[in-house]
């Protein structure tokens, strides 16, 4: 990509993405290798590889993280409420900031996949094959675990044995 005159560049351009840059590399440094691999798993999990990244999930991480500390910085030394309880708030909110992300990751896959269970359940009760159940549902459906499964029919397609399949070990084979 040919670089580009500063004058060209938007406000946007000039200020916020190298702020936002330079952020997601502190965050990227102080995160913990097995915190990386988690993430990047249950983004392939979520059905969001083409969506999100690996940077992306750490930066609005971090940054709630952050919020929600400030937060409870504020209400610390502003409040007229004992130690304890200050103290109580203070880690309640980093903490359940802390856990926010994986849960709606989790989630986005749990919540596609008792309708996706009804229709297969039907479908075979119907007299088709497993494949052709999977088949049939996924022309219809939309989401990330229909994207999961779409990949497993294109390895499938490929060669590779149901239990083989990359994407029904999170992308690792």
């Amino acid at each position: 990509m040919a670089s580009r005159d500063w004058s060209e560049l938007s406000f946007t351009e000039r200020i916020f993405t190298p702020i936002i840059t330079s952020v997601q590399n502190l965050f990227l440094n102080f995160a913990p290798r097995a915190i990386l691999k988690t993430i990047e798993r249950q983004i392939v999990l979520a059905g969001k590889q083409n969506v999100w990244s690996r940077e992306k999930v750490i930066f609005s991480w971090g940054m709630t993280i952050a919020v929600a500390f400030s937060a409870g910085l504020i209400i610390f030394f502003t409040s007229n409420l004992l130690l304890i309880q200050r103290v109580a708030i203070l880690l309640t909110l980093t903490a359940i900031d802390v856990m926010l992300p994986a849960s709606y990751m989790r989630r986005v896959i749990l919540t596609e996949l008792p309708p996706f269970l009804d229709l297969l359940s039907v479908s075979v009760q119907a007299g088709l094959s497993f494949d052709a159940s999977v088949d049939r549902i996924l022309h219809r459906a939309k989401g990330a675990l229909s994207d999961e499964f779409r990949q497993m029919q294109k390895d499938m397609r490929l060669g590779l044995s149901k239990k083989r399949s990359p994407a029904r070990n999170g992308g690792q084979m």
